[in-house]
Parts: C-alpha cells; structure tokens; sequence
C-alpha cells in the first residue's frame, strides 16, 4: 500500500492522529526523546513501530492539524 512500510495492523477507517503519533511527529521520530521507546523499548530486542504509523498517517491524513 505505501512504500517502505511493514506490514503493521492498519485500519482503512483511520481518520485521526492520536496523541502518541503526534508526539513522535513532533519530534521528527527520533527514539532517544520519546517516552513510550524509553519505557518499553530501550534495552529489549523489541523496536518501536510507531514512525511507520506516523508514515502511513502522513500519506493518508497530512501531518497534525497543529502542524498544517
């Protein structure tokens, strides 16, 4: 559906940005200021997905209506 993306549990009726994506828009995706990456996965073999859904959200939505 949209380049370079895994395949990740999207909805086709996605019509809002949450706070968590915008968050981690806001700070250009960067894991090393994000709260969630710190809390859950800093230190575990697990990586953050979160900067494909602001990906997906960016082709389907455009960036946060604060950032328009």
């Amino acid at each position: 559906m949209y380049n370079n993306l895994p395949p990740l549990p999207y909805r086709e009726n996605t019509r809002l940005w949450n706070r968590s994506a915008s968050d981690c828009y806001e700070k250009n995706c960067n894991c090393t200021q994000c709260f969630i990456y710190k809390t859950y996965f800093k230190g575990t073999g697990e990586t953050c997905k979160m900067k494909y859904f602001v990906l997906y959200l960016l082709n389907k939505l455009g960036p946060p209506k604060k950032y328009k």
